[in-house]
């Protein structure tokens, strides 16, 4: 699990949501088991429980508040597989209870789809579409340094479509790879205010590999897309904008040592309104595993682009940077460490921000079927306005449940 802050990357959760789902991600022994039909669709169906506490629930830089939170995530998934082709549904529900502080408990639900369907061995198809509704918590995204200012949490829905299309045998010298997709969030709570933030994101573009012969291939990308928010800001400045992304990579499969990619470009980002600062500048990307020994592995992972802000500003132009230790002690046993930095520095608005993220967690088998996750998080935020800044500390432990292996 990477620790998400300040919503890098949007579709993926900030730090709490990751947080209260992260020990089901961390229970990598024994895989869960599943149940296969006479018509060989595969199901797996997982539920983890777990407790936790959290000293600082708001993400308030005084007055904190603590509690002890409570959480469910039963899960189901269905698959059908054929060697070639995949088919994939997901769903699951996460439950919070927050003992000191009731009206912010919640119920999260996700419904995703997988496809993967190669008609031969030059064609490749990918489909993916996931449907979330999901609770954004008091202290963070729009209510972030003004808990106090709603009621209750926020709540929003979004949608997430996305396909693309390969060209080219795997062991051809050149492969072609054209994708497309459309996000939509919208809030569904206090719409007088939040309505400023519901918006519509399409996306296209290409990738060229180049086969280099060794499992692994230089590539070249395009990339448009395009921000429309179905409200004006409240000061009557559009935040609607084209981004614009072209890169130049390499990727590598698993070697001796390492797999990953990198891949460093270009990113020009225009709004609609001149009022707005636009931005152009380099980005990057990496992810690279590291694996000295068969039962340890590092993971190391950088990026840089320009975001839309959820609050104020025009654009946030953000750098990350995460490292991560995983070592499996013995065959029931394993443990990580992670530690996260991040750059945020507002243009349009006199704010930076340093964001530091530690985490600690510990993965013991109890049987083939039954997975305990302890673990331990730490945030601290720094931020030149102070009302932002503040530190935090969580505790938990989860139990993941599955069916006994049956593959």
């Amino acid at each position: 699990m990477r620790i998400n802050i300040r919503e890098w990357r949007m579709r993926k959760s900030m730090l709490a949501a990751a947080l209260l789902s992260a020990t089901t991600a961390h229970a990598a022994m024994p895989k869960p088991g599943s149940y296969i039909t006479q018509n060989g669709l595969e199901l797996t169906p997982k539920l983890s429980v777990g407790a936790m506490y959290d000293d600082n629930i708001f993400s308030t830089a005084n007055n904190e508040q603590s509690s002890m939170i409570y959480t469910a995530t039963p899960e189901l998934e269905m698959a059908y597989d054929d060697g070639i082709n995949r088919h994939q549904l997901t769903t699951r529900l996460s439950s919070a209870a927050y003992i000191q502080s009731s009206a912010d408990n919640y119920t999260d639900g996700h419904i995703g789809y997988l496809s993967h369907f190669e008609p031969s061995r030059r064609h490749r198809f990918n489909v993916r579409v996931d449907a979330d509704w999901n609770v954004e918590r008091r202290g963070e995204g729009l209510s972030e340094g003004q808990p106090n200012a709603f009621a209750e949490p926020l709540t929003y829905e979004q949608q997430d479509y996305h396909a693309d299309y390969e060209f080219g045998a795997q062991t051809a010298m050149y492969r072609v790879k054209f994708d497309a997709g459309y996000y939509n969030k919208n809030y569904t709570r206090f719409e007088t205010i939040t309505q400023y933030r519901d918006y519509d994101k399409a996306n296209f573009g290409a990738t060229l590999y180049f086969n280099s012969q060794s499992r692994s291939d230089v590539f070249v990308s395009v990339h448009q897309n395009n921000y429309r928010y179905d409200v004006v800001d409240i000061n009557g400045v559009t935040r609607d904008s084209d981004d614009y992304q072209a890169y130049a990579g390499y990727s590598w499969e698993a070697t001796a040592l390492t797999e990953g990619e990198i891949k460093v470009g270009y990113q020009k980002k225009d709004f609609a309104n001149a009022a707005r600062e636009n931005f152009s500048g380099v980005s990057w990307q990496a992810k690279i595993k590291w694996q000295p020994l068969t039962y340890s592995h590092f993971r190391f992972t950088t990026s840089r682009s320009a975001r839309d802000p959820l609050v104020e500003g025009d654009y946030v132009r953000e750098t990350f940077y995460e490292a991560q230790w995983v070592h499996q002690w013995r065959e029931n046993l394993q443990t990580k460490v992670a530690y996260s930095y991040t750059d945020d520095e507002f243009v349009g608005v006199s704010r930076q921000d340093s964001l530091r993220g530690l985490t600690l967690a510990m993965d013991y088998a109890l049987s083939p079927s039954v997975v305990l996750s302890s673990y331990y998080e730490l945030r601290n935020d720094n931020s030149t306005r102070d009302d932002l800044a503040f530190d935090r500390n969580r505790i938990g432990l989860t139990v993941q449940f599955a069916l006994m292996g049956s593959r």
